[in-house]
């Protein structure tokens, strides 16, 4: 039994050390922030392959922890109000490029951005918010410097965009940081400018006033003058259109005479054309005749060569054809055969009243005494 117990006592120490080991090493990180792992035995700062741990539960080395930094955005303040989970400033005090004193009342929002933690933490520690705000105070007060009082008081809607894109460069290429967004509240210039400005616009004010009435008597003036304009330029009209009617009148008579001339030269013309038209017809009627007439005579003749050829070429095959059947019957001898061509040759051939005659029914073999020799 001593020895069971003294086993379970180990056990438990064991797992009571891998809980504390455990706990040692394990570090957590909120949604809303960034870690940078810090070890306190070699006392250094690494981030995660080259970006911030972002949140989650990590184990890390013995003796190591986080160096958190917000990953939201984050609002730095420069007025006189309080507003709470602000980093607060008062005014930025400058002057315009006129020399005139000036207060900005403004605000802004930056934000980290996880894979330049490391290197932000390496230049400014944990000081950032404070190097921020300075840095965004000296940007204001340089850029209030490149504008005119008269500017601040009229037109900073647009200055404030001018302002929020030098502070977007400043806090990306040399903060590290984002800053998404930049709000110009409140421009305070001193109370002696801008009542002489009021006074300003009060008399500038009465000067449109009267020159909207100056604008109203010369408008009228020139009415006036235009309606004179117009009765003269009416008598003008009336006069170019008189003038113009007679020139049309005379112009129409012109084209009535010319139109009577040219239609008179253009039927003179259709009969010409349709003479001429009819004589050359009835020339093409009698060639065309003439040319077939003897297409048709020589047709007939090369009708009649080719008839007389085909007939002789006909004769020909026909007499080589029994010449065939001929020399089949003497078995391809041709000894026989020019002798068979030798005797009919001589038959009905009359030579000094002597005649050589076979009859028809005879046959040329055996007239010759060569059946015996066909057969054998």
């Amino acid at each position: 039994m001593d020895g069971m117990s003294g086993t379970s006592a180990v056990g438990l120490g064991f797992v009571v050390f891998i809980l504390v080991v455990w706990n040692l090493t394990m570090a957590t990180l909120e949604p809303i922030e960034y870690g940078l792992e810090y070890s306190w035995f070699s006392q250094t700062v690494k981030d995660n392959r080259g970006m911030a741990f972002t949140a989650g539960r990590y184990i890390l080395g013995p003796a190591s922890g986080f160096i958190k930094f917000p990953s939201v955005v984050e609002t730095v303040q420069f007025s006189t109000e309080l507003a709470p989970d602000v980093q607060h400033h008062p005014p930025i005090k400058s002057r315009t490029r006129d020399g005139l004193a000036v207060e900005l009342e403004c605000s802004m929002q930056w934000q980290l951005m996880p894979q330049n933690v490391l290197k932000l933490y390496e230049t400014f520690d944990n000081n950032y918010p404070a190097v921020f705000a300075e840095v965004a105070k000296t940007v204001l007060m340089t850029e209030a410097t490149k504008h005119s009082s008269q500017s601040f008081f009229q037109n900073r809607t647009v200055i404030a965009p001018m302002i929020e894109l030098e502070l977007r460069k400043v806090f990306q290429f040399k903060l590290l940081s984002n800053m998404p967004f930049f709000q110009l509240r409140n421009v305070v210039l001193p109370r002696q400018f801008e009542d002489s400005i009021r006074e300003t616009q009060m008399l500038r004010q009465e000067v449109l006033v009267v020159e909207a009435q100056r604008q109203r008597f010369a408008v009228e003036w020139e009415t006036e003058l235009l309606k004179a304009q117009q009765h003269v330029m009416v008598r003008i009209n009336q006069a170019r259109a008189k003038a113009e009617q007679i020139v049309l009148n005379a112009g129409a008579q012109g084209k009535r005479e010319l139109a009577m001339a040219e239609g008179q030269s253009a039927v003179i013309l259709v009969k010409g054309n349709a003479t001429a038209r009819a004589t050359l017809l009835q020339r093409q009627a009698d060639a065309a005749a003439v040319l077939a007439d003897y297409h048709t005579k020589a047709e007939t003749v090369r009708l009649r060569s080719t008839a007389s050829f085909e007939a002789a070429n006909r004769s020909h095959y026909l007499e080589a054809e029994s010449f065939t059947h001929i020399m089949t019957a003497l078995g391809h001898n041709e000894q026989h055969f020019l002798e068979l061509m030798h005797i009919r040759a001589l038959q009905n051939v009359t030579l000094s009243k002597i005649t050589v005659n076979v009859g028809k029914d005879v046959d040329p073999l055996t007239y010759m005494g060569l059946a015996s020799a066909g057969s054998r």
